[in-house]
């Protein structure tokens, strides 16, 4: 099984606790999670997979390190600037 989600990559946020102590996430984590459920359901298969299962992950980000001018057409090629696999 292959696929590819396009979605940007975003860090999981710390569980946070009450003075009770009681345990919740936050409602962003929360939306990123179902946001994130919600493109992987399609891919979901029919039946439990048995045995073993390998996953390879890669994450393709903006690359942060292009320098580009500030002049108009500088604007217009970070909008459209390359990704790199991390």
């Amino acid at each position: 099984m292959r696929f590819e989600l396009s979605a940007v990559p975003t860090a999981q946020q710390r569980t946070r606790h009450t003075k009770t102590g009681r345990a919740y996430k936050s409602a962003t984590q929360e939306a990123n999670e179902r946001t994130l459920e919600a493109l992987l359901l399609p891919y979901k298969p029919k039946m439990p997979l048995r045995g073993p299962v390998r996953l390879d992950f890669t994450a393709c980000m903006p690359n942060p390190y292009v320098s580009v001018k500030t002049s108009k057409r500088g604007h217009a090629e970070r909008k459209n600037r390359a990704y790199r696999e991390t």
